[in-house]
């Protein structure tokens, strides 16, 4: 009985250690958010950039994969818009679909998962790694604004600019990317200030 105790304590203290107390506002984090808005979107605001990366920290604090996070992430933008961008992203939807037709439309979703996939997740697979081998040499909040400092070193102008035209290439070549660069997102996405 003394044993399963014993068993019963230590797995508490596991499970305290790897639980999340967060959300944490680091100044690292607060940097992220205005690199976000000025090299890839100022369609979302401030507070919805906080809620996607408040949703996602707790998950890349336990060191989800790249897949579970990016899955997340996409869950809080959609139910973090406002009203009015909910309709206007609807419209852009409606507006894609008519032009590409469904398999187009999803065609296009998964090339932009593609894109992202192979530039995003394998910076997020090191950035998992020196979480995994730091959280015993640092707080939680250490761990987070350590996490938005690496981050910042890779969200870069000169990045956002190759992963933005390997997603225009890949448009391109699959005859999608009129339609895209001229619908809403256009506008949504910084395209413009890296001559795509």
């Amino acid at each position: 009985m003394r044993s399963y105790f014993l068993l019963l304590i230590y797995f508490s203290l596991f499970v305290a250690v790897e639980s999340y107390s967060g959300p944490y506002y680091p100044e690292q984090k607060n940097k992220t958010i205005r690199v976000f808005t000025a090299l890839i979107s100022n369609w979302l605001t401030t507070s919805e950039y906080q809620a996607i990366l408040n949703a996602i920290d707790p998950w890349v604090y336990d060191t989800y994969n790249c897949s579970a996070i990016g899955t997340n992430a996409l869950t809080k933008l959609s139910s973090s818009l406002t009203g009015p961008q909910y309709f206007e992203f609807l419209a852009w939807a409606a507006s894609i679909s008519t032009q590409l037709g469904v398999t187009g439309s999803a065609q296009a979703l998964v090339i932009l998962k593609n894109v992202l996939w192979n530039n995003i997740c394998p910076f997020v697979f090191q950035m998992l790694t020196w979480i995994t081998n730091n959280k015993a040499n640092h707080t939680e909040i250490g761990v987070t604004a350590n996490g938005y400092r690496l981050v910042n070193e890779f969200v870069t102008f000169q990045r956002i600019e190759t992963i933005m035209t390997r997603a225009k290439d890949a448009y391109v070549t699959a005859g999608y990317w009129t339609p895209i660069r001229n619908s809403s997102i256009g506008n949504w996405i910084l395209f413009s200030q890296y001559g795509i």
